[in-house]
């Protein structure tokens, strides 16, 4: 590939010197995702590190995946976004195997619309979505989730002022009812995937084998950085103690994540989510993050959203909501990619309509 002086300066280094404050961007994450068919690459670019994916789908064709990345505000101005993004995949492509069709660049960039108890998001149907990058950007089938909540940590009497009235008695009301919530072990994560199974049938989603999440789990107790908690909500109830829902939550340096969730079909009426998640908030502030991100939540308040409930309950902690750019494809060969991203969007759309019907 001719060399272009517009370039970023990009240089190979070692998945352990990655420094990314974004969890999706650390060595951890680049490990684990080794360990599931990806090929995982370090690069410095112009001084800010950089994980890149890589997956071949088959000899000679190969995906590249940077997960919420780049991550540094000077490269995510929106203004001049799409050429600083090209220049940059032109000049990581230099370093990738042979066959990368295209780079996939996850983007964290967007919009944001503050949430309040008093809420107009109650009736809010439509918010501002940030404005699509122009050609020659192509946009595949989001990743990562694109709208998500952020819930900004702070005191415990700040973050309870901040959710909506119906969130703050839910809390109270599971303390109420005796659910209970502890850090479990990598030893009870089988309990954990039994509920996250029947977590899946109820909501009708794909789940990873079992061995998914306890590699994470295993790689993040023995690298540095990233901590991954698994946290139970339990309650005494008549038949013994019960497992009511369990969340893996991710606390890296100012930022905290809600990664996955289990929640069990019985006894609802304990509120244990919402114990849940009030716990993880409180874990984020002990570990001193500034920002909780729910991950993921349907782009509007729409009643006929088959993950409806899902907005509900999240929005009702607070923060914000952000549309995220999410990803976009820099395209090398045009033919492989209408085909690839062809069978992609039937894939989602089976998972993501048709199955949830």
């Amino acid at each position: 590939m001719t060399k272009n002086s517009s370039l970023p300066v990009v240089t190979p280094c070692a998945l352990e010197s990655l420094t990314a404050p974004i969890f999706l961007q650390t060595g951890l994450w680049g490990k684990f995702k080794s360990r599931f068919g990806w090929q995982a690459y370090g690069f410095d670019v112009d001084g800010h590190s950089l994980l890149v994916l890589t997956r071949t789908l088959r000899p000679g064709l190969v995906l590249a995946y940077i997960p919420h990345g780049p991550w540094w505000s000077e490269m995510l101005d929106r203004e001049g976004l799409e050429e600083r993004l090209k220049n940059l995949g032109l000049a990581l492509a230099e370093h990738l195997p042979p066959g990368v069709f295209t780079l996939r660049f996850d983007l964290l960039a967007g919009t944001q619309m503050t949430l309040g108890d008093s809420s107009d998001e109650e009736t809010q149907t439509e918010t501002g979505f940030p404005p699509p990058l122009a050609r020659p950007w192509r946009k595949p089938p989001d990743v990562q989730p694109p709208d998500t909540v952020i819930v900004p940590i702070s005191s415990e009497d700040e973050m309870l002022a901040r959710m909506k009235k119906k969130t703050r008695y839910n809390i109270r009301l599971a303390e109420k009812k005796g659910v209970r919530v502890r850090q479990a072990s990598l030893s009870e994560l089988e309990a954990w995937y039994e509920l996250y199974r029947e977590t899946g049938e109820r909501d009708k989603i794909a789940l990873h084998p079992l061995a998914y999440y306890r590699t994470l789990l295993e790689l993040a107790a023995n690298t540095p950085g990233p901590k991954v908690h698994l946290l139970f909500a339990e309650a005494d109830l008549p038949e013994g103690t019960k497992l009511l829902a369990g969340n893996f939550v991710v606390t890296h340096g100012q930022q905290a994540i809600y990664l996955y969730g289990a929640s069990s079909n019985e006894h609802r009426n304990l509120m244990a989510p919402y114990a849940l998640q009030w716990e993880g908030l409180k874990l984020a502030h002990n570990e001193g993050c500034t920002e909780y991100d729910l991950f993921g939540v349907p782009p509007t308040n729409d009643p006929e959203h088959p993950m409806h409930g899902l907005f509900q309950f999240k929005t009702g902690f607070g923060g914000r909501l952000e549309h995220r750019l999410g990803a976009w494809d820099l395209v090398l060969r045009p033919a492989i990619w209408n085909a690839v991203t062809l069978v992609d969007r039937l894939r989602v759309w089976y998972f993501k309509v048709w199955k949830k019907r």
